[in-house]
């Protein structure tokens, strides 16, 4: 499906002297957002432009019983079943980057859902009623000490409007759930752990304010401006 392109711009960029990128050492990219924001489609061309290597959570397609029957099965499995796809991508991505290659990675949930994982408007994930939630929470807070750290986190925030629009194109049935509906406004919290996690590691914060338009005309701003900033080595 063809759209007109993105007139989306970079609104903060945040970095401080810990994270060094272009030395060598390779770099790990990986997006934040609300669900349905881009970062899939945005990683894909991105990896293409920086000619790296990509790491994409499954399409719903690809989801299993786990997921699709989580309303029977239960939250946690399906949240479970997640992380076990999203976590080895991860792994595998900073390897990628210990052996001074540039890989890009859809989502970094996993590493930094603890900040947010009691937001009410997070319940459609799992709620504090679950009888699990208190284990989702702590192997939150084991996954953000444990995880791999990245070098560049791209945080891709959008109007509600907006929102709404990029959740429609994607034709997700689990999109159109009310519960799920009321998720906008975790964008602030999702947000505000990026922040903090940036802060805390040294990595680098780029946000950029997400348009309804191509994933193409995103990656090549987002490429521009981190050279721009020398976030990426060029040579």
């Amino acid at each position: 499906m063809h759209r007109r392109p993105s007139s989306g711009y970079i609104i903060d960029c945040m970095h401080t002297n810990g994270t060094e990128t272009g030395t060598g050492r390779g770099t790990l990219i990986a997006f934040m957002g609300l669900p349905g924001s881009g970062k899939t489609s945005t990683a894909r061309e991105l990896a293409n432009l920086l000619e790296a290597a990509v790491y994409l959570e499954p399409n719903e397609e690809h989801w299993p019983q786990a997921v699709l029957n989580r309303h029977r099965v239960g939250a946690f499995t399906a949240l479970t079943w997640f992380r076990s796809m999203r976590v080895p991508l991860l792994v595998t991505a900073a390897g990628d980057r210990d052996a001074g290659r540039i890989a890009v990675l859809d989502s970094y949930y996993d590493k930094l859902i603890a900040g947010y994982i009691d937001d009410p408007a997070m319940q459609w994930l799992i709620g504090p009623d679950d009888p699990y939630f208190e284990v989702a929470k702590q192997m939150a807070i084991l996954d953000k000490k444990l995880l791999p750290d990245v070098d560049i986190l791209i945080f891709l925030q959008v109007t509600e409007a907006n929102w709404n629009r990029l959740l429609s194109t994607r034709n997700r049935a689990m999109d159109q759930e009310a519960e799920f509906l009321k998720s906008f406004s975790s964008q602030s919290e999702f947000l505000a752990a990026s922040k903090s996690y940036t802060e805390t590691t040294g990595a680098r914060l780029v946000v950029y304010e997400q348009q309804f338009g191509s994933a193409h005309s995103t990656a090549v701003a987002l490429r521009e401006h981190m050279q721009e900033l020398g976030l990426l080595d060029q040579e």
